[in-house]
């Protein structure tokens, strides 16, 4: 399986070159001997690039990321950078703020209260105040070729790896802060709209693993956190997997969970830790850390390093708790927790012995699973034919769902599929199926049984001659066709859960257009 390894690293805070001379050192042979790291598909660094957002600082952080961007091979897309508090220049804050009584009749304008005194505010000249990051956009265009605008609402660059499958989305949650407001950390409400509205404009979106990476964290022991999360449940919602942060200064994770469902959609949201911020900024007891990233088509594992003074060497880092006696240096992120796979007809999974492979591939196993076979089967106006379970269905009465059945004893998955539509619709259907949809475990609680365990393999096919009829009306109330549009917006209840995972998934690859009218999805 293809693999790409990712370095994540932030709160560098670069002040001298001994600093940058020590990173570069340690960490080479850290990612060279002890993790067999060749070369790195990209760098992503998220945020506190340096400690006062000085030009000279910028120049030494420039030095570091172009010496390991030149030891470790990266491409030229795959600099990937946002900024963080310690970006912010509040020289240049200083310069374009001015303080004055707090009851002086001002036009409208840009104010902030004078924490320290409520009679007083401070007023922005908002030409000057955009300049705080204007050091660290001439940062962000030498180090990755990306340019930084300095209009807040355009604060924000999708980065397309195609090679490695992959969508970064970086965000600026510093924009709001200066120095006299240093904690009000946030992400533009309406360039994160316009962030979405180019996302959703990117070619295969849908198909990409996406990875979001802004600055500071979502909960925190501080003020210093983004309080409104709303932004990162529409992250999940189209999506998103993987989020990357700064910050607290040490590696934490943070699971928010859009959907409740086993696999639902869920993003993971993970800090680094600091590289190299100075030891008295650290939290008490936490060591310097930083993290690879090993992704693959269908997951990313986060392997975080730490060590315990500038001169020691990098070690694995045990963070999570894995039982009761052991703990783990590694975080596993599934990006598509059912483990779909798509393609043209040469990549259907055809018999058991496939789907053991497929699996194992994505680390599953098929033990205590059951299996069924199920295809959605569209018409020539690109309807679906879905039948209505009937009463003598061992669950989900009422409710419809594909065309299919368990596979039992057979090997041959197309030929026991074939069976089924035969079985349900009439020996007289002739369909063609062209695509796998995806291969999803779910659970069922059927009559007189305890839960059962089942993988579900999804196909997508076309009705070529024929017409269906119901073949078996204890366990088929009605053969129904449906539009795209009609599924999507079925009343709850009226659909299976596992027709409703599987349409979820549909349409992240799809939308709601039939898959034989999308040339530009395989």
């Amino acid at each position: 399986m293809v693999s790409h390894d990712v370095l994540h690293i932030s709160d560098l805070h670069v002040e001298s070159r001994e600093q940058v001379d020590g990173l570069l050192g340690t960490l080479e042979v850290d990612l060279r001997h002890d993790l067999a790291c060749e070369r790195l598909r990209a760098i992503i660094v998220s945020g506190d690039v340096t400690n006062h957002a000085t030009d000279a600082q910028y120049a030494l952080a420039l030095d570091l990321l172009s010496e390991l961007r030149a030891a470790f091979e990266v491409p030229d897309d795959g600099m990937v950078v946002a900024p963080g508090n310690h970006d912010v220049s509040w020289a240049a804050s200083k310069a374009a703020l001015t303080r004055q009584r707090a009851s002086r009749r001002s036009a409208a304008g840009l104010f902030f209260p004078d924490p320290q005194n409520a009679a007083f505010r401070y007023r922005a000249d908002e030409v000057a105040y955009r300049e705080r990051f204007t050091a660290y956009a001439a940062f962000q265009l030498a180090v990755s070729g990306v340019a930084f605008p300095l209009a807040y609402e355009d604060q924000f660059h999708i980065h397309v790896l195609e090679d490695a499958g992959l969508l970064v989305l970086t965000l600026n949650s510093a924009w709001n802060l200066n120095h006299v407001q240093d904690k009000d950390a946030g992400i533009h409400a309406n360039g994160f709209d316009r962030a979405i509205k180019q996302l959703v404009r990117t070619p295969r979106y849908r198909e990409l693993n996406k990875i979001a990476v802004w600055h500071h964290p979502l909960d925190s022991h501080g003020d210093d956190r983004i309080r409104d999360a709303a932004f990162a449940r529409r992250l999940a919602q189209i999506g998103f997997g993987l989020a990357l942060h700064g910050h607290t200064h040490e590696v934490r994770t943070q699971r928010l969970l859009y959907e409740l469902a086993d696999d639902g959609r869920v993003l993971h949201v993970m800090g680094a830790g600091s590289l190299a911020a100075s030891a008295r900024e650290l939290p008490l007891a936490t060591p310097w850390s930083y993290n690879l990233i090993r992704v693959t088509p269908q997951r990313a594992t986060l392997v975080p390093r730490f060590r315990r003074s500038a001169k020691d060497p990098w070690e694995p880092y045990p963070v999570w708790q894995k039982n009761a006696l052991e703990r783990s240096t590694e975080y596993a992120v599934a990006f598509r927790p059912a483990a779909p796979a798509g393609g043209d007809a040469s990549a259907l999974i055809g018999t058991l012995a496939e789907l053991k492979r497929h699996l194992a591939a994505e680390n599953y196993s098929l033990d205590g699973h059951r299996i069924a076979v199920e295809a959605h089967l569209f018409d020539a106006q690109g309807r679906v034919l879905l039948q209505r379970r009937g009463e003598l269905a061992r669950d989900e009465v009422d409710r419809h769902e594909g065309i299919g059945g368990e596979l039992g004893l057979r090997t041959d998955l197309l030929a026991a599929l074939r069976e089924e539509i035969a079985d349900k619709l009439g020996p007289e259907v002739s369909v063609e199926i062209d695509k796998l949809l995806e291969v999803r475990p779910i659970t069922f609680l059927e009559r007189g049984h305890d839960r059962q365990s089942w993988y579900v393999v999804s196909y997508l096919g076309r009705l070529v001659s024929g017409a269906p009829r119901i073949m078996r009306p204890g366990l088929t109330r009605s053969l129904d066709f449906f539009t795209l549009q009609q599924i999507e917006e079925a009343a709850e209840g009226s659909l299976s859960a596992s027709t409703v995972r599987a349409f979820s998934a549909y349409r992240a690859r799809y939308g709601n257009v039939p898959y034989f009218e999308r040339t530009d999805v395989r």
